[in-house]
């Protein structure tokens, strides 16, 4: 039995489509509710509504129907896919999704693992909310969640190379982690700043990697090692992790661009179709790849 997984942020988990947050939680409860063993969402938009000619849709609809992951299964066709995108949130959110699933399922034979990343920018911070109480956010999120502006910046001195250097390790032992398990996994970014000739790097790492690497080197410079240690290349650690090649479709519309839900620029149901196909060439690629590798390797 196939499985298919989507990591990401909104972009895979297909919240815009539906009233604020489309998923099980404390802040989706007063918005939702149940039918059979799914959830009921109401469409964002009047425009939507009269679009799909329903008022409300599922969570396994919208999976199925709506976003990247359904639209590519038409081409796979693997029993069940499991929608794992978190709305706002970044890497580090999806790494821990994986990490829940992989504790609780360890054998992962049967799963393709497919991870759209998220903006650099969304590194995680716990804080106290207005009310006092505390949560996990990111600092895209902080100031609609603490209302406190710039404050990461202040305090803490934002860098994105800096966190880039961390979440690519972090991407590639993810990547480790899976495969140790028996499952595959892909990413890319969702930038379309790409051809087809060329890793999906997202626009937080392509043009950047130079600065990046300057961040192994500054935490080799301030740390004790023994004389054997030698600090690894980032471009080394990019180089091992499986990045799809997709093309560069700019892939649309967006559903501000067809009235569907102003000044919402995640892709609508179409765009989404070209986003699936490109992911679909990109894994045929990346199989041709690894038989080269492997044909090369026999010589």
């Amino acid at each position: 039995m196939k499985t298919l997984i989507g990591l990401g942020c909104s972009h895979t988990q297909g919240c815009a489509f539906v009233s604020r947050h489309p998923f099980p939680g404390p802040q989706a409860k007063e918005y939702m509710y149940k039918e059979g063993n799914d959830y009921l969402h109401e469409l964002a938009s009047d425009e939507l509504k009269k679009h799909y000619g329903t008022t409300h849709i599922t969570t396994g609809w919208l999976t199925d129907n709506l976003t990247w992951m359904g639209k590519l299964n038409k081409f796979l066709k693997y029993d069940t896919i499991l929608n794992f995108g978190l709305g706002g949130m970044g890497i580090e959110a999806n790494i821990r999704t994986m990490r829940n699933f992989i504790f609780q399922k360890r054998d992962l034979s049967d799963c393709l693992i497919i991870h759209q990343l998220p903006a650099v920018q969304r590194t995680e911070l716990v804080g106290k909310k207005k009310d006092g109480e505390w949560c996990v956010t990111n600092r895209i999120l902080w100031n609609e969640e603490l209302g406190k502006e710039n404050l990461m910046e202040s305090i803490l001195n934002f860098n994105k190379d800096y966190h880039a250097n961390k979440f690519i390790w972090d991407i590639y032992y993810l990547q480790e982690l899976i495969e140790s398990k028996g499952g595959e996994y892909r990413c890319f970014g969702f930038d379309w700043n790409n051809n087809q000739s060329e890793p999906s790097y997202p626009i937080d790492i392509k043009g950047r990697i130079d600065e990046i690497q300057e961040f192994t080197s500054l935490q080799h410079n301030d740390e004790i090692h023994y004389e054997q240690y030698k600090p690894t290349d980032i471009k080394d650690v990019l180089n091992s992790i499986n990045w799809l090649h997709l093309s560069n479709r700019n892939p649309k519309p967006k559903l501000h661009d067809v009235k569907l839900l102003n000044y919402d620029f995640h892709f609508t149901e179409e765009g989404n179709e070209t986003i699936a196909k490109d992911i679909y060439d990109g894994l045929q690629i990346y199989k041709l790849q690894q038989e080269y590798k492997l044909q090369q390797e026999l010589k």
